[in-house]
């Protein structure tokens, strides 16, 4: 389809009445009638755009239009209302190279380190122009190294960690708000030297430099200049109404923010496809979105380009690797230069070209039902100053092809007979399709989670000691710059907060375990088999506590605790606070033993922080979850409060008695951690810890710990195949048992409240839907994954 150059979607105020059948049907089959009604009785964009609230209410009313399809349209028809192009959906930063760790995993620093970057970037509230095009440069590396490690080049230099710390902290710095730090940080040439070292890094790893982005930065020049004329930016701080001025300056140049690259263009690294759908966006989108849902519904890899790519090495690439270009032949296609590019890629490249005519389209003034290549294809089109000859491509493309005709009336069949014309899906393609998707929903959320925790505790960190009695103006900003300036809080917090290289793995793992969510409540709740375990773990040890938790991905949570000296009213089983203040996560980062003094780890240059250490005051006030455990941590110190009291509520059975207990063991000066992986599903997933001042061995827990994961496994819920249905699954019509059948059902509520009905809603709700509710994309995937089981 049409990349950057494109048309883009029409607005709904410019649709003719097929046209918004068309989009409506892009909803989905269960819209399909809907689309008909819309169609027949004359309703266009027009109509629709200028309808109030209560006239789509009386409509909805009288095509008995269930709530959740309300929902899903009234949406949709509030997008189209938009005539600027969706912002693209770019991957996420990071999680590409991310995938590359599993192999090479000294990369996983270097990906994490990439999406943070970018993320600061893309946050910045100083210098926005400049971060942008520094953006551009860095995903640039990221392209470039996963092309090297695709061909086996990609050696390890420890120069490409140094750089993109540096350029971490300049970025991080952006991202404070104020026209003061924008004016301290007035200095072209640091994003400049930033990029000389990133390639520089590049070039020691074995990166191919003729790939990577190089871009010119003059924001912060130009603003630098304006400062200085106004009599330099101590003066300008002092003043509101110079201020003023340098604030409007740094709006005006951040309203429409361009990026230009003037070095060579990235060689991308893309996945292989089943198909490619080539299409006039402006003509048929919606048309295609469709056809692109039911292929891959069937478990068909298919491209469509939904990041508006300009870049014409990505876009080849992608014609490339697809086994087959279905080219949709719309009224206007043969006008789109992207297309052009497209159809000659793939002659060029000898992929199989697929003519599929969209109903209603014909050539000639309605004399020809399939284009004449000789008269309506255009002889020769250029983009970004290379010449292509789409009319020879389309004569050899079109000269023995059996094409299709697309019916709107007949759609089933069409996808039918297209479906036919592509590579026959099995059982395994299916299975192996949800397996590939399993892996990027868990790179996601590993990269989300670091980077979601990585930008808060920097910027509260850097807060906190630049500015501890939060006085603010220019000599605060620039306290807090300072402490910015340097990778020092980074490298400090990524010591006390480790990730391994096969985190994305180790949050499948966890998932298909069942130790997540309410499954893990149910262990909870249910936990015996560990408890004989947890007992022998202490005896061993001679300590004075021992558990067994799973570190998931922001959080551990007990499943099983045991006191030498119990009382009934001291319970840690179900206990959660956030991982970032563990032990266990040394534990799980390492995937080895640790036995440590808790009072050492604790103390400064240590690697955990304290709870009684200011940044992690200040990291709670930000957001973060150690507000929230040192709100417990308080409450459990309160002698009114009984040790009887649960502590998470009614859900699980965590008394403050039993984290009084727990924080007074840890807390003393001799108390020493020993801790092991517990590995299930061949990932460390659990730790099997004791505390006290005992003296046993962690080699009597590694051996412990290979029967608390025997149990665990035998515990897993039973998994079934794509292509099989539970012979007991809940009935369709039960939303709330059937989601919690699949370890879903806390999101039952959320769901029923936007109007699911049935399971068979469900494939209308959006994935921001999803994330609002709290769903992980591992949890995203499986909903998607169980779904499919319906329909096979």
């Amino acid at each position: 389809m049409g990349a950057a150059a494109s048309a883009p979607r029409q607005p709904l105020r410019e649709l003719s009445a097929d046209g918004v059948r068309d989009l409506v049907e892009s909803l989905g089959p269960k819209f399909a009638d809907l689309a008909k009604q819309l169609q027949e009785n004359g309703y266009d964009g027009e109509v629709l755009a200028d309808a109030s609230d209560e006239d789509l209410d009386e409509l909805f009313g009288e095509l008995a239009v269930s709530k959740l399809q309300q929902k899903v349209l009234r949406n949709k028809l509030r997008k189209s209302l938009d005539e600027r192009p969706a912002a693209p959906a770019v991957g996420l930063a990071g999680e590409g190279l991310l995938g590359v760790a599993k192999d090479l995993p000294w990369v996983a620093p270097v990906a994490f380190l990439i999406g943070a970057v970018v993320k600061a970037a893309q946050d910045a509230a100083a210098l926005k122009e400049d971060a942008a095009r520094f953006v551009r440069v860095v995903r640039g590396v990221e392209s470039a190294l996963q092309r090297a490690a695709a061909d086996g080049k990609l050696t390890e230099n420890a120069s490409i960690r140094e750089a993109l710390e540096e350029a971490l902290a300049h970025c991080h710095m952006l991202a404070r708000e104020g026209t003061c730090v924008a004016m301290l940080l007035s200095d072209s040439a640091t994003f400049e030297a930033l990029q000389t070292k990133l390639h520089s890094a590049c070039e020691a790893c074995s990166v191919d430099t003729n790939l990577l982005v190089s871009e010119s930065y003059d924001q912060a020049a130009r603003l630098a200049k304006e400062v200085e004329a106004l009599g330099g930016a101590e003066q300008v701080a002092a003043d509101p109404k110079l201020r003023e001025r340098i604030t409007a300056s740094l709006s005006a140049a951040d309203q429409g923010i361009e990026v230009t690259a003037v070095a060579a263009p990235v060689e991308y690294v893309v996945e292989a496809y089943d198909c490619f759908l080539s299409h006039k966006r402006s003509d048929c989108q919606d048309l295609v979105a469709r056809v692109h849902d039911r292929l891959t519904d069937a478990g068909y890899r298919v491209f469509i380009d939904r990041e508006d790519l300009e870049e014409l090495p990505k876009l080849k690439a992608s014609v490339r690797a697809s086994g087959k270009l279905v080219f949709f032949m719309s009224p206007k296609i043969f006008e789109s230069d992207w297309c052009m590019l497209e159809l000659c890629t793939a002659v060029d490249s000898g992929v199989d070209v697929l003519p599929v005519t969209v109903e209603g389209t014909t050539w000639g003034g309605g004399e020809r039902v399939f284009p004449d290549a000789q008269v309506d294809v255009p002889e020769s089109v250029e983009i970004q100053g290379q010449t292509y000859y789409p009319r020879a491509a389309a004569a050899k493309a079109f000269a023995h092809a059996i094409g299709l005709e697309h019916s709107r009336s007949y759609f089933d069949a069409f996808i039918e007979k297209l479906s036919k014309r592509l590579p026959a899906k099995s059982a395994e393609d299916l299975e192996a399709k949800f397996r590939a998707q399993d892996e990027r929903a868990a790179r996601y959320d590993a990269m989300e989670q670091q980077l979601k925790a990585l930008t808060t505790m920097m910027q509260a960190v850097a807060q906190i000691r630049g500015d501890p009695n939060e006085q603010g103006g220019f000599d605060a900003d620039k306290a807090v710059v300072a402490q910015l300036a340097t990778p020092v809080i980074y490298n400090e917090l990524t010591k006390k907060m480790p990730v391994p290289h096969t985190e994305p793995a180790r949050l499948l793992a966890l998932d298909e375990a069942g130790l997540t969510g309410e499954a893990l409540e149910a262990r909870i709740a249910n936990n015996e088999e560990l408890k004989g375990v947890v007992a022998e773990a202490m005896a061993s040890s001679g300590d004075d506590v021992a558990w067994i938790g799973a570190i998931q991905g922001d959080k551990q949570t007990v499943i099983r605790g045991e006191f030498r000296d119990p009382a009934p009213d001291a319970i840690v089983d179900g206990f959660t606070g956030p991982r970032e203040m563990t032990q266990c996560q040394h534990v799980i980062a390492s995937g080895a033993a640790r036995d440590v003094k808790c009072a050492t780890s604790f103390e400064a240059g240590g690697d955990v922080l304290s709870m009684n250490a200011p940044e992690f005051t200040a990291i709670g006030k930000a957001g973060h979850a150690f507000g929230l455990i040192q709100a417990l941590g308080e409450r459990a110190m309160d002698e009114s409060v009984p040790d009887a009291e649960l502590l998470h509520g009614e859900e699980l059975p965590t008394t403050v008695g039993g984290i009084r207990k727990m924080m007074g063991i840890m807390m003393d000066e001799e108390t020493r951690y020993r801790g092991v992986p517990v590995k299930v599903c061949g990932e460390n997933v659990c730790t099997l810890c004791t505390m006290g001042k005992g003296e046993g061995d962690v080699k009597q827990l590694e051996a412990l710990a290979v029967r608390a994961g025997e149990i665990l496994e035998k515990q897993m819920p039973k998994a079934t195949p794509v292509t099989a249905q539970e012979p007991d699954a809940p009935a369709t019509d039960d939303v709330g048992a059937w989601l919690k059948a699949r370890r879903l059902g806390k999101f039952a509520e959320g769901l029923l409240g936007m109007g699911v009905e049935c399971v068979e809603d469900l494939h209308d709700v959006e994935p921001e839907d999803c994330i609002a509710l709290g769903m992980s994309h591992i949890q995203q995937n499986r909903l998607r994954k169980e779904l499919a089981k319906l329909e096979t």
